[in-house]
């Protein structure tokens, strides 16, 4: 980890669980991640907002990363057989 950079705040996460995702994802890219404000919280079970932080030279890296995930779990997320989805209010017309 580059010390001499410093770190960024890259987003801040609305719980610990989603700040821990975004730590994976990030992590499998190879970019170093820290989290910070999220242990008084943590220790009480109270909901807290968690900063993501990646090395400030890596910032513009990370926030690719986290864009690309997103499309790619949007593509996911489309339905690609052409019957619908269990969420979606729409019918198909060929059932």
């Amino acid at each position: 980890m580059p010390s001499e950079t410093g770190w960024s705040v890259l987003t801040t996460a609305p719980s610990h669980t989603l700040a821990e995702i975004l730590q994976g994802v990030l992590q499998a890219a190879g970019i170093p991640v820290m989290l910070a404000g999220e242990s008084y919280a943590a220790t009480f079970g109270l909901p807290t907002s968690v900063q993501v932080l990646v090395p400030s030279d890596q910032l513009a890296e990370a926030e690719t990363v986290l864009r690309d995930s997103e499309a790619s779990a949007d593509e996911t997320d489309d339905d690609s057989t052409g019957q619908g989805s269990a969420f979606d209010d729409t019918e198909d017309a060929s059932v």
